[in-house]
């Protein structure tokens, strides 16, 4: 009876130690991939904002040097360029002919993928302007429960000359190109030096510069804290900056979850509560003050920000009558200048979430890559704990290649949500 016992449970022990070899085998494998040949794939979406020309192969030679260029430097990630020029052009309606669709017969244009060092003799960076433009963020929403994964694009629009506008909010880049372009086969070198070192600029140089998932952090806490003399600050400066910054925190909310607050101290009767006096990884604190000007810098040895009323053109005229108070009426209506401490203030808070400082605007596209990221870096983290661990965990095993399949079937990742599964296994594993 011992005997057939003792077989079982040699049985059991020799097969829990095989399929433990299989999960650490399985374990390096996935992470030399994911830490050296992660095959992320991104859809980038190729369209044109006017009538303009129609470029048949236009897309196809851009994506042969974008494979190129990326190839070179040795990165894996894939970027597919989807072409959306439409084929055909509708004739604007006149006096003598009725509309008609006109099929545009292909045109063979000699396409040559060089080096880029070569090809940047000739065409370089400098010959593009770049400017930037701003309008409404329709797509981000900070009281919105349901995100909607944005789309990289390019634009492409016929002008007098080539240039580049940069959009503020979304993940895309309206090119113009000219008829001269055209004639000298330049418009896929320049579109394909668009998309490389413009719309892909945070996502290819966060490439070499591995994130700490450690450093990651879910929420941040941003206090302003109004020193008064009376214990009361403006509405309309509160307004201001809290516009403001829940603008910059709808931006970022996919990333890390931000909490504006504002508190009000009177410092003639009241100290600072000691938990707002210094900044945490996870907390931040500003305070300012209206009043107060030039009797103090300083409360419980923290330094205040003064903001001042905006100023008023000298009234010189009589002090009486109807143009003597409209000058009051401005007066009493007049704000303050608080935007460079609201500046001071976003500049601080990105740097708390970890936006690099690459001289874009465009906070969505850094908060896109920054999320990317921080996933493949937390995934990295995840196998190299799992490796070092005594006992090795299959089920984390399990979601974690889970997560990494679904990750490399998708065009269209949402990263947000990559980010967050990951960050909930990293809390399991504490």
């Amino acid at each position: 009876m011992l005997f057939p016992i003792t077989v079982a449970a040699l049985s059991i022990w020799l097969a829990l130690a095989y399929f433990n070899s299989w999960d650490r085998k399985l374990a390096e494998d996935l992470l030399g991939y994911v830490t050296s040949s992660f095959a992320v794939r991104q859809d980038i979406h190729i369209r044109v904002g006017d009538l303009g020309l129609r470029f048949p192969d236009l897309v196809d030679a851009a994506q042969a040097q974008l494979n190129h260029r990326l190839k070179g430097a040795k990165i894996p990630y894939v970027y597919n360029l989807v072409d959306e020029i439409p084929k055909y052009v509708v004739r604007p309606r006149n006096i003598d002919f009725e509309p008609e669709e006109v099929i545009l017969t292909p045109v063979v244009i000699e396409t040559e993928v060089q080096d880029t060092e070569t090809r940047a003799e000739t065409k370089t960076e400098t010959e593009i302007e770049t400017t930037a433009i701003a309008k409404s963020p329709k797509s981000f929403n900070a009281n919105s429960t349901l995100r909607k994964v944005p789309e990289y694009y390019i634009e492409l629009v016929l002008a007098d000359k080539v240039a580049i506008w940069l959009d503020i909010h979304e993940l895309k880049v309206t090119l113009t190109y000219s008829l001269d372009s055209c004639h000298q086969n330049d418009v896929p070198f320049f579109l394909t030096q668009v998309i490389h070192d413009h719309l892909l600029k945070p996502d290819l140089s966060m490439f070499d510069n591995t994130l700490d998932f450690n450093l990651y952090i879910p929420k941040l806490k941003v206090n302003f804290i109004a020193a008064e003399e009376l214990g009361e600050t403006p509405e309309s400066l509160k307004s201001n900056i809290r516009a403001s910054m829940e603008l910059l925190a709808a931006q970022i909310s996919p990333y890390v979850e931000t909490c504006v607050e504002f508190h009000v101290i009177d410092v003639t009767k009241k100290r600072a509560p000691s938990a707002l006096l210094s900044n945490t990884t996870s907390t931040l604190n500003f305070f300012y003050l209206t009043s107060l000007a030039g009797i103090t810098n300083k409360i419980q040895g923290v330094d205040l920000y003064h903001i001042h009323p905006e100023e008023l053109e000298a009234f010189a005229e009589d002090p009486y009558g109807t143009a003597h108070s409209e000058h009051l009426k401005r007066e009493a209506l007049r704000g303050y200048e608080s935007k460079a401490f609201v500046k001071d203030a976003a500049l601080a808070v990105k740097a708390a979430v970890g936006l690099p400082d690459m001289g874009i605007d465009n906070v969505n596209l850094l908060v896109e890559s920054m999320m990317k990221h921080f996933t493949i870096s937390g995934l990295t983290a995840l196998l190299r704990d799992l490796l070092e661990a005594e006992t090795f965990d299959s089920d984390k095993l399990n979601k974690v290649a889970k997560l990494i399949d679904t990750i490399i079937a998708e065009n269209k990742n949402d990263w947000s949500k990559h980010l967050k599964c990951v960050y909930e296994l990293h809390k399991s594993s504490v």
